[in-house]
Parts: C-alpha cells; structure tokens; sequence
C-alpha cells in the first residue's frame, strides 16, 4: 500500500443463499450495526427459468418477487448510507429498480441510489445462432417459443458431496461435541440451546444437514480467527 493512503474497512454479510432463504436474519444482521454491505444470492438456472416463464406471461413481471418484502425489513439500514447488493433483476432488471424505488418511498426512504446491470439477455442470440442441442436432438430454432413439457416440468437437479452421510458417521463426532458446547466467540451470537436442538433434529431425522453443517463451519471459523 502507498505510503499515507488511507485504509478503508468494509464489513460484507451474507443475506441469502439462495431464492426462498430467509429474510428476518437478514434483517437481524443488518441491524446489528456490524455490516456495512449485505449481499443476496437469489437465482440458480431454475430460478431465472421460473422468472422467464413469469415475464412470458407478463412482461411487466420477471423480477424478484420478495422485493417488496425485503425493502421494509432493510429500509433503517439502507437509510443510515448502508448497501445492498443482489441479483434482484432476474429476467427484468428494470422490473426490480421499480418495485425497489416504489417500496423505498413507501418507507419514507428518499435520495437512495439504485444500481442496476443490463444486457445479458441473450435469447436472440441464442436463437440467431440457432444453436445445437445434442442432449434433445434438436436445435434451439426447431424448438419455437416453448420448450418440451417434459424440460419444463424437470424439477432442479445439482451435486452436492454426501455430507448428510457424513454427518450421521465420520463427523457425527465433532459436530456434535461442537454444536453441544458452542465456543465463546459464537454464543454471543447463537442460542446454546436451539444450537443443540438443530443437532439434535437432525440425528432424529428432522432435518437437513444444512444447518448443523453450516453452525459447526462458523463455530470452527471462529473458534480458530477470533
């Protein structure tokens, strides 16, 4: 770094994984006062799928459709000169600057800067190139305007490693030592209690892997850099 350039620290909080993640600890952390940027990840390839088949039915649609939940919950925090960074526009970017300056002025927030990227739609393109689709056998032109029913009705397939397996067997150890007695610097921030209550749903075949795997994570974190 220059010799006297000023040092600036930026504070950055995840506030989704991913499309119907939940918003109140969001909320939580942006009022905490500890983050000076919050960042949502709110499409995946099936997301922005469903949202094209929205705007398709109505071009005025296509956008996020929690905006106008979320802005209540964040409007104190974008009003103290906070920011919030997501992938809102989904298939109408424009769509989403509407619903956020709507929902920012029914909240008596005025003067907040909007943001928004344009020009990655690419169906003309795509259709102009009349590209291959050797998994269907067909091109993209010989497809029309619809895609088969049989794609459409696909539910989202991904890979994940088999943590839930994992969990029940070669981690069930530590993970669960942890989740039953958090370090210091977490229990100021997580429920002793319903940390174990996750553990413990889960070993009972309650729930998902997710939430004990990402608590023990942020407990290691912890543990090992505060």
């Amino acid at each position: 770094m220059p010799r006297g350039a000023i040092q600036v620290g930026v504070s950055i909080g995840a506030g989704s994984a991913y499309a119907n993640d939940r918003l109140a600890p969001a909320a939580a952390m942006a009022d905490s006062g500890r983050v000076t940027y919050v960042g949502f990840d709110s499409l995946a390839e099936r997301t922005m799928a469903l949202a094209h088949q929205r705007r398709r039915r109505d071009p005025a649609t296509g956008q996020d459709e929690r905006i106008r939940e979320l802005v209540p919950l964040l409007a104190g925090y974008l009003g103290r000169g906070h920011r919030v960074v997501g992938n809102f526009g989904a298939a109408n970017p424009d769509a989403a600057v509407a619903d956020l300056a709507d929902s920012l002025r029914a909240q008596g927030q005025h003067g907040i800067p909007i943001g928004v990227i344009r020009g990655d739609a690419i169906l003309d393109l795509v259709r102009s190139l009349d590209c291959a689709l050797p998994e269907r056998g067909t091109t993209v032109a010989a497809l029309g305007d619809r895609l088969p029913p049989g794609v459409l009705a696909k539910k989202k397939r991904t890979f994940t490693l088999p943590f839930e397996q994992w969990l029940h067997e070669d981690l069930a150890a530590p993970v669960g030592d942890t989740l039953t007695a958090l370090p210091e610097q977490l229990a100021l921030w997580v429920d002793a209690g319903s940390a174990r209550r996750v553990w413990t749903e889960f070993t009972h075949g309650g729930g998902t892997w997710c939430r004990p795997w990402a608590l023990f994570v942020l407990a290691e974190w912890m543990r090992r850099n505060l």
